[in-house]
């Protein structure tokens, strides 16, 4: 990581690296790769929401019935976290490349790759912390008189929060450092970080690159700390 790092403020002419510093490769990333900085934070945003929604609701799901049904519903779920990405990527440009759903090249189909890819991170966190929570808990507001919506909202949820920001945490990274089925999947105009990344090894420009990587870094430790900070908080108000 040091190494990358301070390979991006070396002075370079392709792949040839001089022993002076300089800012060039940082001055060519935001001229070259500002869309892939806002398309990595964009397509990284909607899945989290679309994991944290989805993660929390089937996360409680599996937690709270045992039957049939939600154990086939656990094991699918798991089934592309062992997929390859690249082999998930030729499925679904196999699966979406005609009318109904003609997602090929859309951002659509890039965000649903990450979603269906990092799901199962949320369902586990959120799983592990619902197993914790004893059922007469929510039978008790229940039986108060509070409607099991309410009671989902208002006293599951915020235990529930610590494992829906570690969840989140872990679905974060991964999706904003996802490359192997985005290689698939992107066209010209949903260039991401990563694949930005790749492009510029491919292309020889090795300052550039490292440029490329240190700022995904940089993304990825404040994307961190900021979750960090927000399950202390968490934390804090569970108690």
């Amino acid at each position: 990581l040091l190494v990358i790092i301070y390979t991006s403020f070396l002075e370079t002419r392709g792949p040839v690296f001089g022993s002076a510093f300089s800012l060039m490769s940082y001055q060519t990333v935001f001229l070259t790769v500002g869309r892939a900085v806002t398309n990595s934070l964009t397509f990284s945003a909607l899945a989290l929401v679309l994991i944290a929604m989805a993660g929390a609701l089937i996360g409680y799901l599996l937690a709270r019935r045992d039957t049939a049904v939600t154990r086939a519903l656990d094991a699918l779920i798991m089934i592309p976290y062992v997929i390859p990405g690249t082999v998930l990527g030729i499925g679904f440009i196999t699966a979406f490349n005609a009318p109904p759903l003609h997602l090929t090249g859309t951002v659509a189909i890039i965000v649903l790759a990450y979603f269906i890819r990092r799901l199962p991170y949320m369902v586990r966190a959120v799983s592990s912390i619902v197993y914790q929570v004893d059922r007469s808990v929510e039978e008790a507001s229940v039986n108060l008189g509070a409607p099991p919506l309410r009671t989902f909202q208002k006293i599951m949820l915020p235990l529930m929060a610590p494992g829906l920001v570690a969840g989140a945490t872990l679905a974060f990274v991964e999706v904003i450092n996802e490359l192997s089925a985005t290689v698939v999947l992107y066209t010209a105009s949903t260039v991401t970080l990563p694949i930005a990344t790749y492009s510029q090894v491919i292309g020889g420009a090795y300052g550039t690159a490292a440029a490329v990587a240190s700022l995904l870094v940089l993304i990825t430790a404040f994307a961190l700390l900021l979750f960090n900070l927000l399950g202390g908080r968490e934390d804090r108000m569970s108690l």
